[in-house]
């Protein structure tokens, strides 16, 4: 096996270097020169490289080389096929770890091909092993392949993907497909390339035509598919699926992917765990043909689990990142459903990057971006919370993107509340399911109709925004998407301001609703939101927390209180109580060193009345009257 290896490390460094191996003096890891019959395939065999021709294999596409090339694979050494057209009847087995290359690059004038025309059938599989350790896998390069599925590494329809004993198939490392072209038998059905439980392989330089799905990763981590030239493929041009905790980090990166082979075409799809796909190229419809004669499809790339295919024994798995980014697509006018579908739900991160496409506008009924639930269902909103917790983020960039160009999510406490910081408010959000109901909808909060009970936005009680005792105006900027619902705002824990309600239309309102902030608790103090499930979506544009009064002196108990102003504009209000439901109420203006009195009320004169004076800094208050209790506030305005 070390040698196996090194000779495989030998040969990816010559194909790495650009070299093509001379069909005229090839020679093993010994230096022993392969032999070669005057039709230029090999006759012998060296200790070091299998060739096809040693086991009576013809090349000639009448003769069924399937068992010559099957015991030339059995040696298990690297296996070098010679120009031809192999015809097979059956897949072949590979070796693990071995390497089978064509002597020449496809599409260099000489190359080797492997052709399996019957129905269901591969080329070069590695589809047998049971084992559930690590297995090396096998390097395919330079070869034309043409079945209904050509390239099979591991069994997708009947491995069962996971760890230990759970599973029934090997953890496939570092395989490799290389250089070369690989055509659909029949075209519109197969799988050109699928893996299944492969780690830290590359797929690279190969051009693949016209099968139902040209690329399936199912349940694979760490792999890069790059630099490859995908056509024609009649469902997806690329599949990553996650399986449970299996389907991480494959990278689709710097492809040519060209046309839709069908109308129900995805270019590509992505379940995976940490999806990323950037700098494709993707092309529909730019074939010099009349706009009626294009087919449409579904979408360009789509970052969902919406109607991901369950492949042989094996589920769905989790979704925990995606980056798209930088992707060039032409030909949007053609999609029939979207250029870009994402489910931001299940994501602690998603970031989609567009540079803006060329050609004519998304067409009439598609979505350039298409933000949707786990049924497919258009929610255009996304989450502020992962799970119970951990908040989640977002960015969106694109000309095409509407409300969602330049959004972006952030933590940072701030005093006005909107779409793209609710996630300060972190996991308290998450109780009585809000989570699943309050979103952003771009920089604006939506509070999605069912919500069961109330969305509670609570602070920590040492939140320096905030001072105990004193008075804040909450100023909401709400509509309903349509028709007529009800907003209601009120105080988290006890001393806060009565709730009130507002009734909402779709002609945005301004809502004012105040609370005062109570003495110091351990608590977290904050504010809730409920409303009427009329079947209408409300949207808040902004919740603006405004401190009532520049100077304060939070309700005391007693019959005379002063308070040190800090500036001289605005106004002073000053109420009174006592404690048995009436109220005074009293405003002022500083003018010319003088107090000039405003507005005065009292529902009993005889039993509460307000008396103040002015000694820069200080205003004194006295409350005569017949009470046997009282309480004072006072608050200067900040204009």
């Amino acid at each position: 096996m070390d040698d196996i290896a090194a000779t495989r490390r030998n040969l990816i460094l010559t194909m790495v270097a650009g070299s093509v191996l001379s069909s005229s003096a090839v020679r093993g890891q010994d230096g022993a020169k392969v032999a070669q019959g005057p039709a230029g395939q090999f006759t012998a065999l060296s200790g070091r490289i299998a060739t096809p021709a040693a086991f009576g294999a013809k090349g000639d596409m009448t003769t069924d080389d399937t068992a010559a090339l099957q015991a030339c694979l059995d040696t298990g050494l690297p296996v070098i096929i010679p120009e031809g057209r192999f015809r097979i009847t059956r897949a072949l087995q590979v070796k693990p770890g071995q390497i089978v290359a064509g002597l020449a690059r496809v599409g260099s004038g000489t190359g080797a091909a492997i052709v399996n025309t019957v129905p269901g059938g591969g080329c070069l599989w590695y589809t047998q092993d049971t084992a559930t350790g690590q297995q090396p896998m096998p390097m395919i390069a330079n070869l034309f392949l043409s079945a209904d599925f050509p390239i099979r590494f591991n069994d997708p329809e009947r491995g069962q993907i996971g760890d230990g004993p759970r599973s029934n198939i090997p953890y496939g490392m570092v395989p490799l497909v290389r250089g070369c072209r690989i055509v659909a038998r029949d075209r519109g059905t197969g799988t050109g390339i699928a893996w299944t439980k492969m780690f830290d392989g590359v797929i690279e330089e190969c051009q693949i035509e016209g099968f139902s799905t040209n690329i399936v990763l199912q349940g694979c981590d760490l792999n890069a598919v790059r630099h490859n030239r995908s056509v024609l493929a009649s469902r997806y041009h690329v599949l990553d699926l996650s399986v449970s905790s299996f389907g991480s980090q494959n990278i689709i990166e710097h492809n040519d992917l060209l046309q839709a082979g069908s109308d129900a075409c995805i270019f590509v799809k992505s379940s995976g765990r940490h999806a990323r796909i950037r700098d494709n190229y993707l092309e529909h419809g730019f074939t010099g043909a009349s706009d009626a004669s294009v087919r449409s499809f579904t979408g360009f790339i789509d970052a969902s689990s919406v109607d991901a295919p369950h492949l042989g024994v094996n589920g769905g798995g989790e979704r925990f990142t995606t980056i798209v980014a930088n992707n060039r697509i032409d030909g949007v006018k053609y999609a029939r459903d979207f250029v870009y579908r994402y489910e931001p739900a299940g994501q602690t991160w998603g970031e989609i990057v567009d540079p803006g496409t060329t050609g004519e506008p998304v067409s009439a009924g598609a979505a350039y971006l298409k933000l949707v639930d786990q049924t497919g269902r258009n929610i255009d909103a996304v989450p502020f919370l992962f799970n119970e917790i951990n908040t989640c983020a977002f960015a969106f960039r694109s000309p095409g993107f509407g409300r969602w160009n330049g959004y972006a999510t952030n933590t940072d406490p701030a005093s006005t509340i909107d779409g793209t910081n609710c996630s300060m408010f972190g996991p308290v959000l998450f109780g009585d399911q809000a989570h699943r109901f309050v979103m952003a909808r771009g920089n604006r909060i939506v509070v999605l109709n069912g919500l069961p009970s109330r969305a509670s936005f609570s602070f920590a009680s040492n939140d320096e925004r905030f001072v105990s005792g004193h008075r804040y105006r909450y100023v909401l900027t709400a509509r309903t998407v349509a028709g007529q619902e009800t907003l209601t705002i009120g105080a988290l824990g006890a001393g806060g301001g009565a709730p009130q309600s507002f009734p909402l239309s779709p002609r945005f309102a301004r809502l004012s609703w105040e609370t005062t902030v109570p003495a110091a608790s351990p608590d977290r103090q904050g504010f809730y939101l409920e409303r009427s499930n009329n079947g209408q979506a409300i949207e808040i544009e902004r919740i603006e927390i405004v401190k009532c009064f520049a100077d304060e002196l939070p309700r005391i108990e007693g019959a005379s209180a002063t308070l040190a102003l800090t500036g001289t504009e605005g106004e002073i209000v000053v109420e009174a109580e006592d404690g048995q439901g009436r109220r005074a109420m009293a405003v002022y203006r500083l003018v010319q060193g003088h107090l000039q009195p405003l507005f005065a009320r009292s529902d009993d004169e005889a039993a509460l009345s307000i008396r103040a004076n002015w000694r820069s800094p200080h205003i004194g208050v006295a409350i005569v009257g017949s009470a046997t209790r009282k309480a004072i506030h006072i608050g200067r305005t900040s204009a």
